[in-house]
């Protein structure tokens, strides 16, 4: 029995060494190779990537004929026996997507369209583009799909907001390929983003246009703002653009600390009596004021989000004060509170 197995173990050994040195698998150029030159690619990526496959994976197997059919798993039997030859299936895939090799040709528009292109078409791929951080972002930055939107108002793009890549999404289209993106819900959108980061979002109205697209934004979307508590309250905590008091001045502050300017209500106005009261208090800029965004509008969201609006906000935040205030100052100030007692058509101070 002991000389059986002995022979055996011979003939195995010889078997094996004669079977690793043999060119018997076809490969796709129609010639044969050895077990250990083999590739069997269970993604369909090399055949897709050719040269890139091989500087993105450092694999340089040959790829098994197509042809080949059920013989197939014999070879992968064979490649799981001697760890000869390699099987690259979608867990190597996976992983290789992972590498800064990868993610970095990933990053080219094009690169990425091919590989999104190429999941796409096959239903086995196709769930890594949900899954996988491969989608190409406007920043240059990769992303899975359903932390990207499809668009962002042009309103927000100074926010931190991630978008899908503008070229990327060009050869999407042309090619009838959608992807998983997050729909833009303003709603949505303000309570994840906005709620909340209130001394974030004040770092990035350092200028002009961001100040007036900010409350632009709310404007534009404020049928759907109006009846959310939450996102109303917060509104008070948020820089608004103001006149300036010298030329090129940036005027800003919290709105709850600004005042209505004359142009957003005229019949009734403030601004007159509180710089004769106080001049150093600021005003909200005329210039949210547009063809698409009229003053009646603008007053009705500035009261709701906290501006002092009227003669009576104004006496409650002036009168605190009134010993700051110089003593010449004292006459106008009783004249302007007697004004607003005395004239109970007031209307001021309906929403």
């Amino acid at each position: 029995i002991l000389s059986a197995i002995a022979g055996y173990i011979v003939y195995k050994r010889g078997f094996e060494k004669d079977i690793l040195n043999q060119h018997f698998i076809p490969i796709q150029s129609g010639t044969l190779e050895t077990l250990s030159n083999i590739l069997i690619d269970e993604t369909g990526l090399a055949d897709l990537l050719k040269e890139d496959f091989i500087k993105l994976t450092d694999i340089t197997g040959k790829l098994i004929h197509n042809e080949v059919g059920e013989g197939i798993e014999k070879v992968k039997a064979l490649i799981t026996e001697y760890k000869q030859g390699v099987v690259y299936d979608i867990e190597d895939l996976k992983s290789d997507l992972k590498t800064t090799e990868f993610q970095e040709w990933l990053k080219i528009p094009v690169n990425n369209f091919k590989l999104i292109q190429h999941f796409n078409s096959k239903a086995e791929l196709q769930s890594l583009l949900e899954t996988e951080k491969i989608i190409l972002s406007e920043s240059n930055q990769l992303h899975k799909s359903s932390s990207l939107f499809n668009g962002i108002p042009n309103e927000l793009t100074f926010l931190p907001t991630e978008k899908i890549n503008s070229d990327l999404s060009s050869l999407l289209s042309k090619n009838n390929i959608s992807l998983a993106l997050s729909e833009f819900e303003p709603v949505k959108y303000f309570k994840d983003n906005i709620l909340g980061k209130q001394k974030n979002i004040n770092t990035t109205l350092t200028d002009e246009t961001n100040l007036l697209n900010f409350w632009k934004f709310v404007f534009d979307n404020w049928f759907l703002f109006e009846n959310e508590t939450t996102i109303k309250d917060s509104l008070k905590h948020f820089e608004v653009l103001c006149k300036p008091k010298t030329e090129n001045e940036l005027s800003n502050k919290v709105i709850s600390s600004a005042y209505l300017s004359v142009e957003f209500n005229s019949a009734n106005e403030i601004e007159s009596v509180v710089k004769n009261i106080s001049p150093d208090e600021v005003f909200i800029s005329d210039k949210y004021i547009d063809k698409k965004r009229d003053a009646e509008k603008w007053r009705k969201i500035f009261k709701q989000a906290g501006a002092i609006t009227d003669l009576q906000r104004v006496m409650e935040v002036l009168l605190p004060n009134l010993p700051a205030f110089l003593e010449e100052k004292h006459f106008e100030i009783t004249k302007q509170i007697f004004k607003f007692w005395k004239d109970p058509a007031n209307t001021l101070t309906e929403a």
